[in-house]
């Protein structure tokens, strides 16, 4: 098994609030894609985002102007990362999140943490202590407790058909499972390559990936959607989302993955679901019931315990 030597962050923990920050802006992108991306396919929702922040990534070289990174064999690595979180995964969670809510797949991507550290156990070799073992499960099965709760009022799962529920299930789950697996791909890849330069990496890959597959499925007698872009009365909100969502998201993702542990940084990157509920109550008037509200209270437990009780890397 190869050593793993985690390059030194700015300052300490910053791989943590860089994962907390991108659980928050999440959970407002989330909240704009579910109100105004509604009726657009996972892959065109996907390739629109993946255009954005690409283009704006890029723009952000040019005028920082970063030296080309010299670790280019670890491009590929980031590469394949991105094609199989972003290019698959994300067109996976838009798909389950098209089906049954933001809700249920938020809650069955809540695997996605213990999935990161099961594989990175294995393959980096990496261990979690005590504390962060402890702050990962309360933080997973409390955000899973505030989704489940948020499902509870009127059931709106109830109605939907049962092939259906269990198709979106299994997307959702799909989708953790390539969250977890394109961290830890990224996570010893990153090391060695600039953060911006990173989120290229897997980003551009993924949105080609994207369109090739979108032109394939759009090709006569394929049944696919021919439209590629996103009716234009809603475009300047998708917009907006992704810019959060994927350029500053995926940028605050990439120093969590270069600078904390898999699982940590996927247990906090996770907590978005919670987040979402006074998110989506500010901007949507949607409102959480007090269940929700205990749950958040100890999912922030969580957190608390997995940043304070974090041991050194390395």
């Amino acid at each position: 098994m190869a050593t793993f030597v985690q390059a030194a962050p700015l300052f300490q923990q910053l791989g943590e609030t860089s994962s907390l920050a991108a659980a928050l802006i999440w959970s407002v992108s989330i909240t704009l894609y579910t109100k105004f991306g509604a009726g657009i396919s996972g892959i065109r929702l996907n390739i629109f985002k993946g255009t954005i922040a690409g283009t704006l990534l890029l723009l952000t070289v040019a005028v920082l102007k970063l030296p080309l990174p010299q670790a280019v064999g670890k491009l590929p690595i980031l590469a394949l990362s991105g094609v199989v979180g972003i290019a698959l995964g994300d067109s996976l969670f838009f798909t389950s999140l098209s089906r049954i809510g933001a809700g249920m797949t938020s809650a069955v991507q809540c695997l996605a943490p213990l999935i990161s550290a099961l594989i990175a156990a294995v393959v980096l070799g990496e261990s979690m202590n005590t504390a962060e073992t402890v702050g990962m499960v309360i933080t997973v099965a409390a955000v899973t407790g505030v989704v489940f709760f948020n499902q509870r009022g009127d059931a709106p799962l109830a109605l939907l058909p049962r092939d259906r529920l269990l198709k979106g299930i299994g997307y959702a789950l799909a989708a953790a499972v390539c969250q977890g697996v394109a961290v830890v791909l990224a996570r010893q890849a990153m090391q060695e390559v600039h953060v911006l330069y990173g989120t290229l990496a897997r980003l551009l890959p993924a949105t080609v990936v994207l369109l090739l597959l979108q032109w394939r499925l759009s090709r006569p007698g394929m049944g696919g959607d021919q439209r590629i872009w996103t009716p234009r009365k809603r475009g300047s909100v998708l917009t907006l989302a992704a810019f959060m969502g994927t350029y500053l998201g995926l940028m605050l993702l990439s120093l969590s993955t270069k600078y904390t542990k898999a699982g940590v940084g996927a247990a906090l990157s996770s907590t978005y679901p919670i987040w979402v509920i006074p998110v989506a109550r500010v901007m949507i008037g949607e409102r959480s019931n007090w269940r929700s509200v205990v749950f958040t209270v100890f999912a922030v437990l969580g957190i608390v315990v997995m940043v304070m009780g974090g041991g050194p890397e390395g």
